[in-house]
């Protein structure tokens, strides 16, 4: 999911490095959100948080991943 929204958000990025902790067990067809927020760019490096959330708000899937993206300007 996070790949998909990284590489239609921000085309030509480099998907390095996920951490992700799982919370709350997620059945089959469940309705979620995604979330991402940058919380860093250095370079061309830019982390980002990661979350999974279900219909009342509730955090299932928390995370950060790690992106390369070449077009940002230093």
């Amino acid at each position: 999911m996070f790949s998909e929204l990284i590489g239609n958000t921000l085309p030509e990025s480099i998907y390095v490095k996920q951490d992700f902790y799982f919370k709350k067990k997620v059945e089959y067809g469940t309705k979620v959100d995604i979330r991402m927020e940058i919380i860093d760019i250095k370079d061309k490096k830019v982390q980002l948080k990661t979350q999974i959330l279900d219909k009342t708000g509730e955090v299932l899937v928390d995370g950060k991943s790690l992106i390369i993206y070449e077009r940002l300007q230093n």
